[in-house]
């Protein structure tokens, strides 16, 4: 495995185990989250989605 692919194994972990995306960036050391957020957009759509239903439920209680 090389470095880079075990850095991004590492960044794709920690977003699935529901870190920030704000917090993977710092950690990568990249200088904006829009670079992180390019990269592993594709890791967020499950989380979305997810996101997206709670938010909906929580509108539904009004």
């Amino acid at each position: 495995m090389t470095f880079h692919e075990l850095r991004h194994t590492h960044a794709s972990f920690l977003l699935s185990k529901d870190i920030t995306i704000q917090c993977v960036s710092e950690r990568l050391g990249h200088a904006d989250v829009n670079i992180t957020l390019s990269v592993y957009a594709h890791l967020l759509d499950k989380k979305r989605n997810i996101e997206t239903s709670k938010a909906l439920t929580e509108l539904n209680k009004l």
